[in-house]
């Protein structure tokens, strides 16, 4: 059985939402895949009939009072299904369930703050299920499951997307969307990117509806398949994408200004323009901060390209590059992992080494932060004379100057009270806006840096610039499988070991 946990922040409820939705989700899923909900009885392979039935539960769900259905205009084969549902009424009946002290809250229980989740179970799920990506930006969580029993068996997308509607005249709601035989690509401020088959869609910021996009090659004109795309990821502004698998390039949406008078009097819908930054890259990985981009070649090796403000490209300065360039201090070492947070940048070695670089002023790097240890002096002193200190300190520069590092080093995960550090090698990583988060071989995983809204998964809301060993509680012999780092939020997915476990969790009442 597996577990799915996340913590972090819930400004807009959205992590309730997804909590509530995604079992409403998995209990359709199960039982059109003929899986029971006992782990005593025998799985049974999915049939012609269940897919049948699974794909006709997706179009005609009525998990929810307020559901309207209507034509998508993706597909005419499909429907796409917005559902609605108030933030209030959804929090009265959090509400209600958490007045039993009884029952384990996930947010501070001394200040009751609403935005901040710890750690929090969100769903259990079968073999048959399988979480394939989670995108948790600061308004909206978005799951793509996996439907299948075997790699014979057809893929079955099934992607739910909870959480704040944007500037749409009807923000006093919440968004759903339930979309079908799609999968999430990536997400930046100007929306979600979606791809169905062969045909890619865009959620707008603010919007309910997913519409379908053209990518074009810049100057060329040509329309492009979504299928040549490789790996996918995004900057706050631009998507960044492998292609044609030897190719880089970014993608930007096409100014209404720039659009001809014939496409719009066509009813086309808008375009994504792509622009080449370099080829002859066989590129297994991209991940992306807020400004800057951090690449994994197939034989691993590191390139970065963007802005350099805080040392994040790790060339040892502060300049930008605006094409990708090898990290040099990471030459003749094989990387398999490699990820971007919004200031910072991390990769793994095939030895299970963890390098880090960047800007360091939340602890995110797993180094020792100045303004981390002057925020804890601060408090143990009754006199303010700390204060005006540090901030005397800060506008010297000096702060910012000791919290970058500009070049790769090799960081230690270790917690005294976990694991050996001789058992504790690095296989992933995984970074937020300036949060870090790594997975050993063991299936253990370790956090460090910003914990405002409780991203680390520690039970508390304090920073730290060490890594720390997360633990899920009740589950003592389970293990780690996947995570996700969102810019202010975490996802886990824990596989339970042991015997004695629990029943599915699919309960929405």
């Amino acid at each position: 059985m597996y577990h799915a946990y996340t913590c972090g922040f819930n400004g807009f409820g959205q992590i309730e939402e997804l909590e509530f939705n995604m079992k409403s989700y998995l209990n359709m899923a199960m039982k059109a895949l003929d899986i029971d909900h006992s782990e005593t009885k025998e799985q049974k392979l999915p049939s012609e009939t269940a897919t049948k039935k699974f794909k006709e539960h997706s179009k005609h769900d009525k998990t929810h009072a307020d559901t309207q259905s209507c034509k998508s205009p993706i597909s005419e084969s499909r429907q796409l299904q917005s559902l609605t549902m108030s933030t209030d009424l959804t929090r009265k009946r959090k509400m209600k369930e958490t007045d039993d002290d009884s029952v384990k809250r996930p947010f501070p229980s001394q200040t009751w703050n609403r935005n901040i989740v710890l750690l929090w179970k969100i769903c259990s799920f079968a073999d048959g299920i399988q979480l394939e990506h989670v995108e948790m930006t600061w308004s909206r969580c978005a799951v793509t499951l996996l439907a299948r029993k075997d790699l014979e068996y057809k893929k079955q997308y099934h992607t739910v997307i909870c959480g704040y509607p944007g500037a749409a005249k009807d923000s006093s709601e919440s968004l759903l969307l339930h979309l079908s035989d799609t999968e999430i690509k990536t997400s930046n401020e100007a929306g979600m990117l979606l791809q169905e088959e062969d045909k890619l869609l865009l959620l707008r910021e603010g919007s309910r509806t997913a519409e379908p996009v053209t990518l074009v090659t810049q100057g060329s004109g040509d329309i492009r398949d979504a299928s040549s795309i490789g790996c996918v990821s995004a900057t706050a502004s631009e998507i960044i994408i492998a292609y044609d698998g030897i190719s880089v390039g970014k993608v930007s949406l096409e100014c209404e200004e720039s659009e001809s008078a014939a496409r719009k009097s066509s009813g086309d819908g808008p375009r994504l323009v792509l622009t080449c930054l370099d080829s002859g890259l066989s590129i297994q990985q991209v991940s992306c901060g807020l400004e800057h981009s951090v690449f994994l070649m197939r034989h691993g090796t590191v390139l970065t390209c963007g802005s350099g403000s805080r040392g994040q490209l790790g060339h040892g300065s502060l300049e930008g590059e605006e094409v990708p360039r090898v990290v040099s201090a990471m030459e003749g070492l094989r990387c398999v992992c490699v990820s971007a947070g919004g200031w910072h940048s991390a990769v793994v070695s095939d030895c299970g080494d963890l390098y880090m670089w960047g800007w360091n002023e939340s602890g995110q790097l797993g180094l020792p932060c100045p303004a981390l240890e002057r925020h804890k002096q601060h408090h143990q002193s009754d006199h303010g004379q700390e204060c005006l200190e540090q901030q005397k300190l800060a506008e010297s520069g000096e702060t910012t100057a000791a919290s970058l590092h500009l070049w790769p080093q090799c960081v230690d995960v270790v917690d005294v009270g976990c694991v050996n550090v001789e058992e504790n090698a690095v296989v992933q990583v995984a970074c937020g806006t300036r949060h870090s988060v790594v997975l050993t071989e063991r299936g253990q995983v370790f956090s460090t840096g910003w914990n405002k809204y409780g991203q680390l998964g520690l039970a508390h809301t304090d920073s730290v610039d060490q890594f720390s060993c997360v633990i899920f509680t009740g589950h003592q012999e389970a293990t780690v499988t996947q995570f996700w780092c969102g810019a202010w939020n975490t996802f886990f997915v824990v596989k339970e070991t042991s015997d004695t476990t629990e029943q599915y969790d699919t309960d929405t009442s």
